[in-house]
């Protein structure tokens, strides 16, 4: 008599929605980066960590870089809430631009060894444009939420403005070995007067002609999606 063979848990995924199983496997790579990278590597242990077949791992169609834009997505939503729960009326517009960014950069603390390889996946070019959307929103949710409702030019000079030093404190953040990120918080302090002091936020969009387009005619060009909104962004 032989013995059942022993079913495999890959099969499940037709329980479920391909999207929900896809979720489940990135969640669950994020226990492995730390260790392994942001790689193949991780979502094949995920798999393994669930129970399923390492072939499950195709489902993340996109590789890595879909670890990457899950995470990115998954720390938005949580920055909307953990930044409206602050007591903002108490705060000047500076202090609450430093501490939107000084959230959002939290959460990467606990994968600073390999967020490196994060930051190299998302500036590969056939990657910059999704990453350049999801960063611009972080952007454009730390200035609503600071009280900024404007819509105008200044608006996108505002984010453009604000992503700068987002992601200059984050370059930084990577070989900060001070307790705390103490050296870290200070660089993201002269960064916010830099930019509060020049008025760049405001009006110095000097390098860049930000134009409305809505058609898709746009998509070979450099842009960022905000909203169903197309900027193109051209230098002078």
């Amino acid at each position: 008599i032989f013995a059942p063979i022993p079913k495999r848990n890959f099969c499940m995924h037709y329980r479920e929605s391909d999207e929900a199983l896809k979720n489940k496997i990135l969640q669950a790579a994020l226990l492995h980066v730390n260790r392994v990278g942001w790689n193949d590597k991780a979502l094949a242990l995920a798999c393994q960590d669930l129970g399923y077949s390492t072939a499950a791992n195709r489902i993340v169609s996109t590789g890595a870089i879909e670890l990457v834009n899950y995470v990115t997505d998954l720390w938005l939503h949580r920055l909307e809430e953990d930044f409206k729960n602050l007591p903002l009326e108490e705060m000047s517009l500076k202090e609450r631009l430093k501490r939107g960014v000084q959230i959002r950069l939290s959460y990467q603390i606990p994968y600073l060894n390999t967020w490196h390889q994060a930051i190299a996946l998302g500036s590969n070019p056939k990657n910059f444009t999704e990453i350049a959307d999801k960063l611009m929103k972080v952007s454009d949710t730390i200035w609503y939420i600071s009280g900024d409702n404007s819509f105008n030019l200044n608006w996108y000079g505002k984010r453009l403005a604000l992503l700068g030093v987002y992601t200059s404190t984050e370059l930084y953040m990577l070989t900060d070995k001070s307790v705390d990120y103490k050296e870290s918080w200070n660089f993201l302090d002269r960064r916010i007067d830099d930019m509060m002091e020049a008025r760049s936020y405001v009006n110095n969009v000097s390098l860049y002609t930000c134009l409305l387009y809505t058609s898709d005619a746009a998509d070979d060009l450099l842009c960022v999606d905000l909203g169903g909104r197309r900027i193109i962004k051209k230098k002078k």
